[in-house]
């Protein structure tokens, strides 16, 4: 029974934390021109640069592609698309009367700022980038844009238009340069093993994969351990553990932060060896063993740079079937030295980098 409630607390924590990881990623979206178009170079400068401004605010970055069409048009297209894709925003770019960009927000918003025309095409998307992210990052916080708003003509006013008529036109592609598609990297790792004993002290190696778009993850790590000494009354036993482990589950991202809860299955091969055991007692045969256990955990990611992160996990493992370590009387029988632990407690401290 016990076993059931935990796998059903894992299941759990798979769900919850993946349907909220959907609702709340924050996304903007980049309405390009036509290809070969004047402006092509600009918009293609400018979508690295706004992708690289927006990732330190946890911000995706969608693209759609749309014929320039008038001011009334357009800004009814961004509100479709804004709609649709539950955007923070849209933004477009128009040229025809020096250099303007243009960002409409869900609210039903539409700002514009005039930017400088001169200069190399790098150099004008590093700035309008700076501006947008600017106003993203008012518009996350709930203050006021630092743009120039523009009055939008009445709904009836603007030219009816299906939604099926500006789909092909406004195909989403989703942005491609998540911070991190695969971490590498080394932890600390603190447990419990066997009742009465200290915490046990490990260094852990962890590859972990986060597929494109997707709040899930998964991973392995294997964990070295320092050999565990076990004495009582004067029996001493050794113990060597060589715990490995897939790990999955599902992050919330927000900011500056991940948080997330996975579940993992571990199996540690166990070595014992008995070291010296009291007169009148004779030491039972070395012996090993696998130990499986199934793991619940609450995890936190902080980006300390576009590579470097550094990860916070606590849960528990529950082993699936625990035992005794014991030695053996001569006339026959058996006493318990030890037994390992049902429920042990679980703390890791890393740092990871992003492998690509």
């Amino acid at each position: 029974m016990r076993f059931l409630k935990c796998l059903g607390v894992l299941c759990a924590l798979f769900v919850l934390p993946a349907r909220l990881a959907l609702a709340e990623s924050a996304q903007i979206v980049l309405v390009l021109a036509e290809r070969g178009s004047a402006t092509e170079g600009l918009e293609s400068d400018l979508l690295g640069a706004l992708r690289g401004q927006l990732r330190e605010l946890q911000v995706n970055v969608l693209i759609a592609r749309a014929a320039r069409e008038p001011l009334d048009v357009a800004a009814h297209r961004a509100r479709q698309i804004a709609a649709r894709e539950r955007a923070l925003g849209v933004i477009w770019l128009e040229t025809s009367q020096g250099l303007s960009v243009f960002l409409y927000d869900a609210k039903g918003h539409l700002y514009v700022r005039e930017a400088d025309s001169d200069g190399s095409t790098a150099s004008q998307s590093e700035s309008l980038a700076i501006i947008l992210r600017s106003a993203v990052a008012a518009m996350l916080e709930g203050e006021s844009v630092g743009m120039s708003e523009i009055q939008l003509p009445r709904p009836e006013a603007v030219p009816s238009r299906k939604e099926t008529d500006l789909a092909p036109a406004a195909a989403l592609t989703p942005q491609r340069d998540e911070i991190s598609h695969v971490r590498a990297g080394a932890s600390y790792v603190g447990t419990v093993f066997v009742r009465g004993a200290p915490w046990q002290h490990g260094l852990a190696v962890v590859l972990s994969l986060h597929p494109r778009g997707s709040p899930l993850f998964l991973g392995s790590s294997y964990t070295f351990f320092s050999r565990l000494g076990l004495e009582s009354g004067g029996t001493a036993v050794r113990l060597a553990r060589h715990p490995f482990e897939l790990f999955a589950g599902a992050r919330l991202r927000m900011r500056w932060l991940e948080l997330d809860a996975r579940g993992a299955l571990s199996a540690d091969y166990l070595e014992r060896s008995t070291t010296r055991v009291s007169s009148g007692w004779s030491a039972t045969p070395d012996s090993a063993r696998w130990l499986w256990a199934l793991s619940a955990r609450a995890g936190a990611t902080v980006p300390f740079s576009k590579r470097w992160f550094g990860v916070l996990t606590v849960g528990a493992d529950y082993l699936v079937r625990p035992f005794s370590h014991s030695v053996s009387a001569q006339p026959g029988g058996s006493e318990a030295l030890s037994s390992v632990l049902r429920v042990r407690p679980r703390a890791e401290l890393g740092l990871l980098i992003s492998a690509w």
